[in-house]
C-alpha cells in the first residue's frame, strides 16, 4: 500500500510543472453528518455521527483522476486521515456524480480496532453540498455509512 501512494506522488510530482498554486486543492470538503447502516452490537464503542474534519481534492491531475487527502475524526473518535484517488463527471454547473477508491487509518486506532480501511464510494455535489456512500455486504448483510456535508471550490471545475 505504501509503495502505491509513493509512486502516486512521485507521479504527480515528476509529471506536472510545480507550482504553488497545484499544491492547493481544488475543492475543500467538511463533513456533518455521517449516518450507519449497521448494527454493532451493544458491548463495542457505538460509532459517532459527528466527524469533524477537512478534505481537500485535487481534480484532473494525473490521467486525469481527481487526488484527495484529509484529516479528520473517524466514527469512533480516532484523528485520522484518509487519501483517495477517483474520478467525478460534470452533470451541469452545480452537480458532479463521481465514484472513489479511499483509504483511511487512525493514527492511533485503539477505539477503531482497524489496521486501515479500504474503500469503494460513490458521491455526489450540488453547489455547495455534498454527499457520498461507501458500503458493501459483510456476512451477508449490507452495511456502510452515508455522508453529508458542504463543498467549498477554491478553483473552477
Amino acid at each position: 500500500m505504501k509503495q502505491f501512494f509513493g509512486a502516486v506522488i512521485f507521479l504527480f510530482l515528476a509529471t506536472g510543472t510545480l507550482q504553488a498554486e497545484s499544491l492547493l486543492p481544488d475543492r475543500v470538503f467538511i463533513p456533518i453528518y455521517t449516518g450507519h447502516y449497521y448494527e454493532v452490537p451493544s458491548d463495542e464503542t457505538q460509532p459517532q455521527d459527528f466527524p469533524p474534519g477537512v478534505y481537500g481534492s485535487w481534480d484532473n491531475r494525473i490521467l486525469s483522476l481527481d487526488y484527495g487527502f484529509g484529516i479528520l475524526n473517524d466514527s469512533f473518535q480516532d484523528l485520522a486521515f484518509q487519501v483517495s484517488i477517483g474520478k467525478g463527471w460534470d452533470l451541469g454547473p452545480d452537480a458532479v456524480v463521481g465514484v472513489f477508491w479511499g483509504y483511511r487509518r487512525a493514527f492511533d486506532d485503539t477505539a477503531s480496532n482497524t489496521e486501515g480501511l479500504s474503500f469503494p464510494a460513490f458521491y455526489a455535489t450540488y453547489k455547495n453540498v455534498f454527499i457520498n456512500t461507501v458500503g458493501g455486504v459483510v456476512d451477508g448483510t449490507l452495511q456502510g455509512i452515508v455522508t453529508f456535508g458542504l463543498k467549498f471550490d477554491l478553483t473552477p471545475r
